[in-house]
This record gives C-alpha cells, structure tokens and sequence, in this order.
C-alpha cells in the first residue's frame, strides 16, 4: 500500500481514531493486526515528516515537525526531528534548543546527545569541550555506537589530544570494521599526530543520525 495510506493510518492509531473493542481478545486481535500494518508494510508515525528528511525537503520537514509539535509539545522524537530539521537549514541556534528540549524531557536519549554534539563540533560554533560531553552521554548510554566514538575522535583530533582521538577511532572501527570513513579518520589523525597540531577543519561523518520516527525514544536507541 501507498505511503499515504500509511501515514493516515499511524495517524488514525495515534489519535485513538480506529474503533475499539471493549472485549478483550477482540481488541488485542485489532492491536496486533495494527501492528502488523505498520511495522511489517512500512508504516511510521510522522512519516511525512521523515519522508521530506529523507527526500532533502528540510524547510518542509521542519514546517511538518513545527505543526506536530503544537500538539504534542513533550514529544522528545519530535524536538530531535525538528532540531534536525532546523541544522539542516541552518538555524542552528534553534536546532540547539530543540535538541536541549529533547534531552530535557528524555534524559537517556543517546541519539539526541549525539546529534547535539554533532552539531557543536561543528562551524558556526565549533564547541569542542561541550560536544565531547554529549559523546560521553550518547557513548554511556550506548556503548556500541560507533558514529559517537568516531565523532568524539574527530573532536578530540580538532582539540589536539591525539592520544584519546585514535583510541576513539580504533574503537569506532572495532565496532563497524567495514567502514573505510573509521579507517580513514584513523590515518587522518595519525598524520596530525605526526605534525603536532590541533585541527579545525571538519572531516567528520557527514549526516548525524536522527532517530527512526517509527519507533518511540527508546527507555533504555
């Protein structure tokens, strides 16, 4: 079935629109078949939203999180989408504070800590002691995230503290051993290593990873 039919029916689900049934086993059938329609064909909350993430259209992306979150201001996906959204077309003060939101309401959400710190290692703020801090959170909340111990390397490769960045970077590796951007960003710091100097221009991944907007802030991705 289409993408609209999908994106009606998540809606339908999540406003409590489809008919229910009081009886108890009839109702658990309509739950499981519900389920099945949106996980098994592809169905997703907020999947137009996603989609115009996915197709580059992120001024629609962000208008679409901007009108869900009107109703649904403590949604910590929402805010993270939208944070994303905003980077993308450079409101990066606003992306800030949507991410800060996300976190607010879900603490334990490392791929809003990782986002953010994606962002603060990068222009315009190049905040690097900050970004580091939101690897170490989105990395104690999942420990086998390759993407933060990459990012964190490459921030530790721009502060000059050689030594924790290639530590960073060969546990990215034995993490993700077929990803030849670890093993590049290993060499690179290894060549800034030999000149012994801090590096500001960026090399880093170049998307960060908002969560599935299918799935729910894990409570622990």
């Amino acid at each position: 079935m289409g993408g609209n039919f999908c994106y009606n029916l998540a809606e339908a689900i999540r406003r409590n629109k489809m008919k229910r049934v009081k009886l108890g086993q009839a109702e658990i059938i309509i739950a499981v078949f519900s389920l099945v329609l949106i996980f098994v064909m592809g169905c997703e909350p907020y999947a137009k939203g996603n989609k115009d993430l996915r197709d580059g259209n992120y001024a629609e992306a962000a208008a679409y999180f901007e009108g869900k979150l009107k109703s649904k201001p403590d949604d910590p996906v929402l805010n993270n989408q939208l944070a994303y959204s905003y980077a993308k077309i450079g409101k990066f003060d606003l992306a800030v504070k949507s991410y800060q939101k996300a976190l607010q309401l879900k603490p334990d959400y490392p791929e809003a800590h990782y986002n953010l710190g994606y962002l603060y290692m990068n222009r315009p703020f190049m905040q690097l002691q900050d970004a580091i801090k939101e690897f170490d959170q989105a990395i104690k909340l999942k420990p086998d995230y390759a993407k933060a111990y990459n990012n964190r390397g490459l921030t530790y490769v721009y502060a000059g503290r050689f030594d924790l960045a290639q530590k960073d970077l060969e546990k990215a590796i034995s993490l993700d051993a077929q990803n030849q951007t670890y093993r590049n960003n290993l060499d690179y710091c290894k060549q800034m290593a030999e000149l012994g100097q801090a590096v500001t221009s960026p090399k880093q991944e170049t998307k960060t990873e908002p969560p599935a907007a299918s799935q729910p802030p894990e409570k622990k991705p």
